[in-house]
Formats: structure tokens, sequence, C-alpha cells
């Protein structure tokens, strides 16, 4: 009579891989490698697949110069990779013998990841133009980029213009010479590019006319995230909404504009068609009444599933609160299609919950701020 590990076992051997995908933790995958040689075939790919690094990992600097230390002398492994996420990395004075010698590592590691597709580098001070021309020149099938933006004097953004053919790009606290190549670095993108996030903390150097080289050169956007961008307004984000009718994803935080312009704008443009997120910041400078007035206005057409709304700083009071008006019209337009709401820094009534319950059949995810109300 056959057991259950011997049914298993006679699988064929193009099966295993799809069961073993499905192990959500490594250390699982660890250990089927240590069955026996067949069992190790088929999860070491697994295993080098994606590679993550973050910053409050217990030894993590020392863990990212033991991960090039084992891409560099083993070629076979780092084949595998395809997703190079790391977060940390060692940060040593410059022209140091440690530096050095790490520097020549991560190149030589870096030269035999082949396959990869994504690599994520954020930590500041610490990304290399050697770093950039190796994967540039051995990574063919890049298509993923998300790197720290303070590039003087580490590296050469200008070297970031030769990567023509990704999709997605993410750029933490871009400086000056950062900023003065994203026009044309945006235009030799050009139709690969589908999404593009700005993370600052309260930077000027993203502009109008950032967004507005977007809209001219990205026509196949369909998801912006700008978080911190205090010199965007409703004149950028009006040009890239009337030039990118498939935007599906559209992120708004930190950022002070006028929506009622904006919401003339995509009235009078028919934008918005196609989005179905939202994660916006209400501007502390305009009137909550005519910005949640206007915010439906820009939702009017759109066949919106996630809602997401903050309000910066503060301690959370009553006239803080998101207005039953605005949720009602916000429900009777989109709620059977809405699968996430959050709302951060804003009081919710007992009653709007109740509606919300009642209108969003789909809703997997809620997040809402309760302070006087009762379940």
């Amino acid at each position: 009579m056959s057991t259950p590990l011997s049914q298993f076992l006679d699988l064929p051997p193009e099966l295993l891989t799809n069961v073993f995908e499905n192990l959500e933790k490594r250390q699982d995958c660890a250990s089927v490698a240590l069955v026996d040689r067949n069992f190790h075939s088929f999860v070491n790919p697994l295993l080098y697949k994606w590679i993550a690094i973050h910053s409050w990992r217990k030894d993590c600097k020392e863990k990212v110069k033991q991960l090039f230390d084992t891409l560099a002398s083993r070629s076979d492994l780092a084949h595998y990779v395809e997703i190079l996420e790391l977060r940390d990395s060692p940060r040593w004075a410059f022209g140091t013998s440690e530096a050095y010698s790490f520097h020549d590592t991560v190149v030589k590691g870096l030269s035999h990841c082949i396959n990869l597709k994504s690599f994520i580098w954020t930590r500041d001070g610490t990304l290399r133009d050697d770093f950039l021309d190796t994967i540039h020149e051995h990574c063919p099938k890049l298509t993923e980029l998300e790197i720290n933006g303070r590039s003087e004097p580490l590296y050469n953004p200008a070297l970031l213009t030769r990567f023509t053919r990704l999709s997605k790009i993410t750029i933490f606290m871009p400086d000056s010479s950062f900023a003065s190549i994203l026009p044309e670095w945006i235009s030799a993108t050009g139709s690969c590019l589908k999404s593009l996030d700005f993370i600052c903390k309260t930077s000027s150097r993203i502009t109008d006319n950032t967004l507005e080289s977007l809209a001219m050169h990205a026509p196949n956007l369909e998801h912006l995230r700008l978080v911190g961008t205090a010199r965007i307004t409703s004149r950028g984000i009006g040009a890239l909404a009337a030039a990118e009718p498939q935007l599906k994803s559209l992120a708004l935080e930190a950022a002070e504009f006028d929506v009622l312009a904006l919401s003339l704008h995509v009235m009078r443009h028919k934008s918005f068609r196609q989005l179905t997120s939202i994660s916006i910041t209400q501007p502390s400078h305009f009137s909550a009444r005519d910005f949640f007035t206007s915010l439906n206005s820009v939702l009017e057409s759109s066949p919106l599933e996630e809602f997401q709304i903050f309000r910066p700083g503060g301690e959370i009071r009553r006239p803080n609160a998101l207005p039953d008006d605005f949720l009602k019209v916000l429900l009777l337009r989109h709620g059977s299609r809405l699968k996430k709401i959050a709302v951060q820094g804003l009081e919710t009534s007992s009653g709007a919950i109740e509606a919300i319950t009642r209108c969003c059949p789909n809703m997997e995810k809620l997040f809402l701020v309760l302070i006087t109300c009762e379940i």
C-alpha cells in the first residue's frame, strides 16, 4: 500500500517545482533542499530567486558581505537570482582597503547575476558607478530599479539614461544632480515605463516640469506615486492626467496642491477613466469642505477599487473627521467595487462604518480611526 510520501515522490519531476513554489518560509525551502540531490536541484533555484536583506535584520551588513562573497565565487548560484533587494549595505570611508575589496566583490557578484530582473539598493551613500555599469552590461533582463537618489559625489546619475528598458522605477531622496537628468532618462525609457515612484521628505526638486516630461514621453504609465514633492501643483498633475488615460494607480502623499483646479482639469479632459486606486493627503491650506467636494469630482468617473486618505500630523479631534456626505457620495459611486478603504488622521463615525458594510460587498481591507464609536 502506497503512503502519502511515496505518492509524493512518484510525482513527475516537472510538477515538483510547482509544489515547492508554495512553500512560504525560506527555512522550509532550505530544509527541503537537504532531503536529497533531486529535491536540492528543484529547491535551490527558489532559494536564490529572491534575495532580500533589510536594515532591521541582525548583522545585516555582514550578511551583505557574505552574500556577495557567495555570488562572486559561485556563478551557478548567482544565475538563479532574479530579485536582489538590499535595504542596507556597509558604508566604509572611501579609499580604504576594505572599501576597495568590498566594491570589487560586489562588481564580480553582480556580473554573475545574468538573470536579474529587479535591482533594489536603497542605502544612502553606498551606490557606486561601477555597480551601475555592471548591471547595465551583464543584466539584460533588468526591468525594475529602486535606488537612492542622493548621487553626489557617489555616482554619476547620467549613467541611468542607459537603462532604457525599465518598466518600474523607484527613487528615494533625489538630489539636484539626479533631478537634472530625469527628463532625459524618462525620454530614453519611453513607452517601457509603467510604474514610477518618487519618495522624498520635502523635496523641491521634483516639479511640474517633471510630470509634464512624463506626460510627453511615458505614454504607458499606469502607476505613479509622489511622496513629499512640495513643488508639484495641479498643473503638473493635470497634464499627466490628460496624457495618461490608462493610469490605474495614483498616490499624492504629503503634497500641497489645488484639488479644485485639478477637478476642473479632470472633468474637462475626461481623465482618470481607468483609475482604480488613489492615495491622497488632505492639504493643510485647503478648506475641508472644498477639498472633499472637489475630490469626489476628481473621482467621479473612475472605476475605483482602493481609496486611501491621510491627514498629516496633529491630534485627531472632532473637527478632523471624514465628512459623512463625502463618504455617502463615494460609496454611492464606487461602493460595489471598493476592496480597500484606509482613513488615517481623520475620525470616522459609526454611521460611516454601517454604510461601508452595507454598500461594499467586496471589501477586503478596512482601516479606520474610531474614537467615540460604539461597536
